[in-house]
């Protein structure tokens, strides 16, 4: 995408959004398929002396390879970043492993076998610094191209992306899945004030206004009265019933104060990524699911459309894929958005998309590439 594309019209800019779709290809490509290694890794992290275990996964041979840290989303996530018993990240892992790439997954802080205080009680910059210590790890890897390591990040891990690269204009490009697009509040709130399937405008006004007033509890000094009151007002705003609020109230109570007034969460409410995205310098491809009920692409691309075009960055694309959810996964025949546990798969056309951008750009001319003319098997 070039910055002549510019446009300050929403139909203007859902025109290339689309068009990016057609541009970069979405059906399946043939390329060579490498035999992939697999280890594991021990970090250190700069702060605390905490360790981080992962995997790295690399094609076999010498290299050097381009390098991906995978950058999980909000949670206590492990590495493979397991939703619905899919394990994502490790999917996405073994496919750009496949494709030539040496790939970086660990756990988050305090989750597996990483040491450290686990989420919610971390912020998002002891995350940064985190990834940030995994960048390092690659590109002092013997068997890793330092020029050629980037970040791809889902979700809130697409946050983290943004700004390390709007930090390190070392960082060689980003993949960017589900991307969040606007500031932390309203992404929460929006979030916890979807429609649904009603249509009752009031309603969702009510529970809007309702959970604003609560995330204001939470900014300052408050008490446990304040809390109750707060609490309240958004069960009933949710439809409870006076019987169900007195039987549930306390309980509600003292879970969303205690979480509310974590690091993460006030973290997050303050942030806004857009001041990140537009200092991005590196070349960056941001994936949607047109089911993202999440962080939907109608609200989230244009913003992110918006903040790239005002950055350093010259060569980016955004894709919506058509039947995807936030996590791109599926179960055959069900519709997007309806997870069974165990059943998921993910979705061959993101990685297809994800394949061709980052092969046509950081694989070609490489030892990889090289030996598929020297007849490594197609797919």
């Amino acid at each position: 995408m070039r910055k002549e594309r510019k446009s300050s019209g929403a139909w203007t800019t859902w025109i290339v959004v689309i068009a990016a779709v057609g541009w970069l290809g979405v059906g399946r490509i043939p390329s060579a398929r490498a035999e992939i290694v697999s280890e594991a890794v021990e970090i250190e992290t700069r702060d605390a002396k905490v360790t981080l275990a992962g995997t790295l996964s690399r094609p076999r041979g010498d290299g050097p390879f381009p390098g991906v840290v995978l950058v999980t989303g909000s949670g206590d996530h492990v590495r493979d970043q397991t939703i619905s018993g899919a394990p994502m990240f490790r999917w996405i892992a073994e496919r750009l492993s496949a494709e030539g790439f040496a790939v970086l997954r660990v756990d988050e802080r305090g989750a597996g076998g990483s040491g450290g205080v686990a989420y919610p009680q971390q912020d998002t910059t002891s995350r940064v610094g985190d990834v940030r210590a995994c960048l390092g790890f690659l590109r002092s890897h013997a068997r890793v191209d330092a020029d050629r390591v980037g970040l791809l990040g889902h979700s809130e891990g697409s946050m983290i992306a943004a700004r390390l690269s709007a930090m390190d204009g070392k960082v060689a490009f980003m993949v960017l899945l589900a991307a969040p697009a606007l500031p932390g509040r309203e992404i929460f709130l929006l979030q916890r004030t979807q429609p649904g399937d009603e249509t009752d405008r009031d309603s969702i006004r009510r529970r809007r206004v309702a959970m604003a007033a609560l995330i204001d509890v939470g900014h300052t000094e408050s008490s446990e009265n304040d809390w109750r009151d707060a609490v309240r007002r958004q069960m009933e705003a949710e439809g409870a019933t006076d019987e169900q609020i007195e039987e549930r109230l306390d309980d509600e109570t003292t879970f969303i104060s205690r979480f509310h007034t974590t690091p993460w969460y006030r973290g997050f409410l303050s942030s806004d990524v857009r001041q990140y995205l537009r200092g991005v310098q590196a070349p960056t491809l941001a994936l949607y699911g047109a089911a993202d009920r999440q962080t939907p692409p109608s609200l989230h691309a244009p913003e992110l459309i918006a903040a790239l075009l005002e950055a350093p960055v010259e060569d980016f694309a955004v894709v919506v894929l058509p039947d995807q959810d936030h996590f791109f996964l599926r179960q055959h025949g069900r519709s997007a958005n309806e997870h069974a546990w165990s059943k998921m798969h993910l979705s061959d056309e993101m990685l297809d998309v994800v394949a061709r951008w980052l092969r046509s750009r950081f694989v070609t001319g490489s030892a990889y590439e090289n030996s598929e003319r020297e007849g490594n098997p197609k797919r």
